[in-house]
């Protein structure tokens, strides 16, 4: 049970995540098992269960390998979500369970994090969400608008973004490495990486274009094939990118929208609004396409 009070909002990590409310000093309890509350049970009884509720199990619980139990947190603590560096520790000499603590000063709007690998033994099916380093990635859960037409569509960017993230953080390395569709002649659409590859690629591509029309100097990195590790920091990275090319037009008028055109290497002319509609949508097409991918797969 949680010992602190917290708010489940949307996390850059995965899906949604628990925020502090209010702040959390250093060696504050944030987490205890509470018998009578959270579960612990046998891992023989998930076999019993029907398939779609053994996932969604295998999603919210762990089997602790220390106890060889698998534990259900049955408040929002069943949201925490990992990271390399988190901000919580475990202390097992007080309770077999492990006492969750804060390991450093955690601020209002923090995400309060937990490695899993310290304490959880994977089971088949259940879904490997540790091999991202999210460890760059823990932001507040208070969303700041941009002000503007041009910062609406910024926004609106990184929105998509964020749900192909969400996504992504569900896919384990084998499945962002398999090739699924052996029949396109698209090289770019033949697995999740090729997927995460060119949408990186043309995340840079747009923004160029912007900045090829507002006479600002290219400083693309040298691109190479994403890899499972890395393919939320690129796609934080190309989003970056683009909102320093963006950075002071947030509130351009329609006009200077309008006059701002490009015409781009597949033949078509767009202004400045065209263009980030379409890198909007382009992110959440492949999207669609990881999920329908990862339906194949049988995940």
């Amino acid at each position: 049970m949680l010992m602190v009070p917290v708010k489940v909002a949307p996390s850059p990590i995965h899906g949604l995540g628990i925020f502090a409310v209010h702040f959390i000093p250093k060696g504050t309890e944030i987490w205890r098992f509470t018998p009578g509350f959270d579960l612990d049970i046998n891992t023989a009884v998930l076999d019993s269960l029907a398939s779609f509720t053994r996932e969604r199990m295998l999603h919210f619980g762990y089997l602790d390998k220390h106890l060889g139990r698998f534990i259900v947190c049955c408040d929002d603590a069943r949201f925490m979500n990992h990271s390399k560096t988190p901000n919580l520790a475990a202390d097992y000499e007080r309770d077999p369970h492990g006492i969750d603590y804060a390991v450093k000063d955690i601020h209002p709007g923090e995400e309060i994090t937990t490695d899993y690998d310290t304490f959880e033994e994977k089971l088949p099916g259940t879904p490997d969400l540790t091999d991202f380093d999210s460890s760059i990635m823990l932001t507040p859960m208070t969303k700041v608008y941009r002000k503007g037409g041009v910062g609406a569509m910024m926004d609106e960017y990184e929105r998509a973004a964020a749900e192909l993230k969400s996504v992504l953080s569900r896919v384990s390395k084998e499945q962002f490495n398999r090739i699924v569709d052996t029949e396109t002649k698209d090289d770019d659409c033949r697995s999740i990486q090729t997927i995460i590859t060119h949408v990186e690629r043309a995340g840079y591509g747009y923004a160029d274009y912007i900045r090829k029309a507002l006479a600002i100097p290219s400083t693309k990195p040298e691109l190479s094939p994403v890899q499972h590790s890395d393919a939320l920091k690129k796609i934080d990275a190309f989003l970056n990118y683009t909102a320093q090319t963006l950075e002071g037009k947030w509130e351009y008028t329609d006009e200077q929208i309008q006059a701002l055109v490009m015409r781009v290497r597949w033949g078509v002319t767009y202004d400045l609004e065209q263009l980030l509609e379409h890198a909007i949508v382009h992110i959440l097409r492949h999207r669609r396409q990881i999920e329908r991918f990862l339906i194949r797969m049988g995940n």
